[in-house]
Order: structure tokens, then C-alpha cells, then sequence
């Protein structure tokens, strides 16, 4: 898990998205410009992969974004 380390802040993304460890880079990449690159493989929960982006959303939570 990778958390805000400012007291009133309250962000965290867990490194384990649907079946995939996002890397260190892909992290920074959300941090920095708000989009990881495009993750592929990832699984739904009934099973099926699909590809997408982790991006931030509004009120700087982070969603997925289907590719």
C-alpha cells in the first residue's frame, strides 16, 4: 500500500489492482500526472482481463479507466 503522508490527507492505492502488483513507475506516474500508463491483464471480478489506466478522478480519488 502506498499512502499520503501529509496528516490531512487521506489517499492511499493499494500496489495489488485486480490481480496486478503495479510497479514502482506506474505509482509515480499517478502521483505526478494523475494516469498510470496502460495496465494490461488485469481481472475482473467474474474472472474476465481487461486493460486499463488508473487515473485520478474530481476529488482526487484514484478509478479505473478501460482502455
Amino acid at each position: 500500500m502506498v499512502k499520503c503522508t501529509e496528516s490531512s490527507c487521506d489517499w492511499i492505492q493499494f500496489r495489488m489492482v485486480c490481480g496486478v502488483h503495479l510497479s514502482i513507475s506506474n505509482i509515480e506516474s499517478l502521483v505526478t500526472s494523475g494516469k498510470t500508463s496502460l495496465i494490461k491483464a488485469l481481472k475482473s471480478k467474474s474472472g474476465k482481463k481487461f486493460d486499463a489506466y488508473i487515473v485520478f478522478d474530481v476529488e482526487g480519488k484514484s478509478s479505473l479507466k478501460k482502455h
